[in-house]
């Protein structure tokens, strides 16, 4: 026999029990008032409760009313309120994944079980109250966000973070931690792209977001160009190895096709010049890329390098150079033979390496001399043309 008082702390539950000797013992348990309770302290009532009984409510109805006070407070369902208190419990408050198969073991359920409700966890994930990592030991992991995480520490209502920004500090470092995330494999690609929006939308008003909006990219172009961008406004780097621009795709197919078009020169960004090849060691590299120059401009108004040169203008693509046929005697033939053959790539690396090994300057320097006309310049164009190397032209005033 038993009966039930509200109190202070709670409900009291009062259990009479009739001993042998006929005299009656009453025994108090009390349970806290899941009106006021917070909500931490209803979670470890509630992780207690599931563990080992599966996915039916009658197994645990006793803390009803404090999943129920969660899902109104943290606008989840019923569903989402259990496996949110598991993976906190198992994964350490917000500083471990935890993946399917563990939260099925907890519960005492199988796997294919769990597996009918994953868009319960995927919601989660979009409003940012999970973090996924989709390479954990091979099965998706989830964790708890940190904002999350504080929300439940400080008993209030999670609010997704705003993105809105006063400058564009506070932009590229919002657009990082989406990208940052999905290096760590803890974002989606879509997830990423899905944010990345959301952080332009916030910011539509910005003068970098203007432009970027008037080129009218597909949404996975924008956000490469705008990786190009965060590089070079937050770091100062110019360049980008392709390996830091194709893990932006989670999917491995649609990441080797991008990786592919832009090795070939076939990816819309080297198609439209929005992109170009880098340069390295006087070689075209098909590895590295850099943001257009005209593209740059546009997009970061006032921006510039330290240290960069001016004078981009004088760089002569050794592709648009034309094949013309020069005489010389055979001892000037000779002499631009050995030239075009120490700056070979694979001849000018070998001098390279070991010119440093003695402790020397690297690279290679020729003088041609003589009197206007006779070659000097297009005997270096031709050099150029047939070596695969860019020119840059440097005027010379003498004072």
């Amino acid at each position: 026999m038993s009966k039930e008082k509200k109190t202070e702390k709670g409900f009291v539950t009062i259990e009479k029990f009739e001993m042998e000797d006929g005299t009656i013992m009453e025994i108090e348990r009390t349970n806290p008032d899941p009106d006021t309770i917070d909500m931490l302290t209803a979670m470890s009532y509630i992780v207690e409760a599931v563990r080992g009984n599966g996915l039916s409510v009658s197994e645990y109805e006793d803390t009803v009313p404090f999943i129920n006070g969660i899902m109104k407070r943290q606008n989840l369902s019923y569903l989402q309120v259990i496996y949110m208190t598991i993976i906190a419990e198992r994964g350490d408050s917000y500083n471990s994944f935890v993946n399917v198969q563990q939260i099925a073991s907890y519960m005492g359920c199988n796997n294919l079980e769990l597996m009918t409700y994953l868009n319960e966890f995927e919601d989660m994930v979009k409003r940012g109250i999970l973090i996924k990592n989709s390479n954990h030991y091979g099965r998706q992991g989830y964790k708890l966000s940190e904002p999350f995480f504080k929300s439940l520490q400080n008993n209030e209502t999670y609010q997704q973070e705003s993105l809105a920004c006063k400058n564009m500090v506070e932009f590229f470092n919002h657009f990082y931690s989406f990208t940052h995330r999905r290096y760590l494999e803890e974002m989606s690609t879509g997830l990423m792209l899905d944010n990345v929006h959301r952080l332009m939308e916030e910011n539509k008003d910005l003068p970098y977001v203007k432009a970027l909006k008037k080129y009218e990219f597909s949404p996975m172009v924008e956000l490469i160009v705008c990786h190009f961008c965060r590089h070079l406004f937050l770091g100062e780097e110019s360049v980008l190895h392709l390996d830091n621009l194709s893990f932006l795709y989670d999917s491995d197919r649609e990441k080797s096709e991008f990786e592919w078009e832009m090795r070939m020169g076939n990816h819309y960004l080297l198609k439209k010049r929005l992109v170009e090849y880098a340069c390295q060691d006087g070689f075209e590299s098909r590895f590295e890329f850099k943001l257009a120059l005209n593209v740059r401009k546009k997009l970061l108004k006032g921006f510039s390098l330290q240290g960069e040169e001016q004078a981009t203008s004088t760089l002569i693509d050794c592709h648009k150079i034309a094949e013309k046929k020069l005489f010389f005697s055979n001892d000037i033939d000779k002499r631009i033979e050995n030239v075009n053959d120490i700056i070979k790539e694979e001849n000018y690396r070998n001098i390279c390496v070991r010119l440093k090994k003695k402790g020397l300057r690297q690279g290679v320097a020729c003088l041609f001399y003589g009197s206007p006309g006779t070659g000097k310049t297009e005997s270096v164009l031709q050099l150029a043309r047939q070596s695969g190397r860019n020119i840059r032209r440097i005027a010379h005033f003498a004072g």
